[in-house]
């Protein structure tokens, strides 16, 4: 099987597990990172066997050799890098969220298929401490998970199944419920769906009543 050269922009923790899941895999090929920090790309490289390294994305993405980017930067530079990636003709795995509202996520649809590329986003709770999950459960005796998405398959799902037959802990999922959603500015949005530090010290307390 011919192997994919990917890089990796940015290697925080999560950038650290893809380094891991890439490498678990088999076929992946780690072909470079990008760190802003020349010296950490140096131990990063060495550490873990990746052959060279970048200190600015654009570098990477002039590469012809990879093919695909993991993109594994905060947030607020998920759409532009993403956007950069697919105009470079390269596939882009994103970490979640691919944009920070629905119309950047849909000019960003539009591009990979102008320039047919693929474009996926990792959504999956692997990580979390499921000990600690119950352990602080049964000390607290109640649980309460914020989300700024849908409630269904995110962090509450994954903590749920967690304290379901475990735990009599009372728990409370505070995000998107399970119903069309709407479009505007994030402050706004999180008014709507009771994401306010009100609404959730409120939710919170409710519980401990």
């Amino acid at each position: 099987m011919k192997k994919i050269n990917a890089g990796i922009i940015g290697i925080g923790h999560i950038g650290g597990a893809h380094i891991e899941a890439i490498k678990r895999l088999g076929y992946p090929n780690i072909a470079a990172v990008v760190v802003r920090n020349e010296a950490k790309a140096k131990e990063i490289c060495e550490n873990f066997g990746i052959p060279k390294y970048f200190t600015h994305y654009q570098e990477m993405l002039a590469d012809s050799s990879i093919e695909v980017i993991h993109n594994c930067t905060p947030n607020k530079a998920h759409f532009q890098i993403n956007k950069d990636v697919i105009l470079s003709g390269k596939h882009i795995l994103s970490e979640k969220p691919l944009t920070i509202n629905s119309s950047e996520s849909q000019e960003l649809v539009k591009l990979t298929q102008k320039y047919k590329v693929l474009n996926a986003v990792n959504f999956v709770y692997r990580h979390y401490d499921t000990e600690c999950v119950l352990k602080m459960a049964e000390q607290c005796g109640a649980v309460v998970t914020v989300e700024e998405h849908s409630i269904i398959g995110g962090l509450g799902s994954a903590v749920a199944e967690v304290l379901a037959g475990h735990s009599g802990a009372k728990f409370v999922r505070v995000g998107i419920q399970d119903k069309f959603g709407k479009s505007g500015k994030p402050g706004d949005l999180f008014a709507v769906y009771g994401l306010t530090a009100e609404n959730i010290v409120a939710q919170s307390k409710s519980l401990i009543k």
